[in-house]
């Protein structure tokens, strides 16, 4: 993600400070921690190359079945090859082939999993819905193939009031613009936002540029009233808060 904002201070990075996880999650506020270890501020997922992939394609093949799609198993082995994963298969049918059952199939599937899980207007932010906030974010935005940052405005109790994508990018950048995000925050008359990007590459490792970003918009945020809550990073290997991991 890159700069294109001309408000605020330059400000340095603060060491990386992310681990892999592999305890339970705990919620409390908007802090995400793990329940073992208070430091660790990001998910990632390390289960078996080899089990995931033939769960993927048991998953895939029963769907398929079940609607119907000729060679099921079959289909299912094309469509792991050449996504590499199940969410992957989803997010690259998120828009539907009408002319192409497979896909329009996919497409309604991945429609209907991110409304089950998309948070609400007046949903609590913090507390049990912080997990569905990470969950949403994930499924939506992990494996896209260029870099899409998101923004959830929030009111003073940190309810949802809007939830929008902000900037589309690259394969390697999406643009941030601290004036648009703040203009856009005072006319829903939130006084708090969640920002959210991806990174195509799959590492959700903040780089250089994510945190003096995000740097930036706090400041030029605080003198608005309006804060940012935590800047969420993600990609298909897992997910970083740069809050908790002491970035911001």
């Amino acid at each position: 993600m890159r700069d294109a904002s001309d408000t605020g201070a330059d400000t340095s990075s603060d060491p990386a400070h992310s681990r892999a996880i592999t305890a339970r999650l705990r919620y409390s506020d908007w802090n995400m921690v793990a329940a073992d270890d208070p430091d660790i501020g990001g998910g990632y997922l390390a289960p078996s190359p080899a089990c995931e992939a033939l769960r993927d394609r048991q998953i895939l093949e029963q769907l398929l079945s079940a609607a119907q799609i000729a060679d099921p198993s079959r289909r299912a082995d094309e469509l792991v090859h050449q996504y590499g994963s199940l969410s992957a298969v989803l997010a690259g049918n998120r828009e539907a082939d009408r002319d192409d059952p497979v896909s329009f199939l996919l497409a309604a599937v991945y429609q209907t999993l991110l409304e089950a899980i998309r948070p609400k207007p007046c949903d609590r932010i913090c507390l049990s819905s912080a997990r569905n906030v990470i969950e949403y974010l994930f499924l939506g935005m992990a494996n896209l193939p260029v870099e899409e940052v998101r923004v959830l405005f929030l009111n003073s109790r940190n309810k949802l009031i809007k939830d929008e994508a902000v900037a589309r990018g690259s394969i390697s950048e999406a643009p941030i613009y601290s004036r648009e995000i703040l203009r856009r925050a005072l006319e829903l008359g939130s006084t708090a936002v969640i920002l959210a990007h991806n990174h195509p590459s799959g590492d959700p490792e903040p780089s250089d540029s994510d945190i003096h970003c995000t740097k930036r918009l706090m400041m030029a945020g605080h003198e608005l009233g309006i804060s940012v809550h935590d800047h969420i990073i993600l990609g298909s290997a897992g997910w970083v808060s740069m809050k908790n991991c002491h970035h911001i």
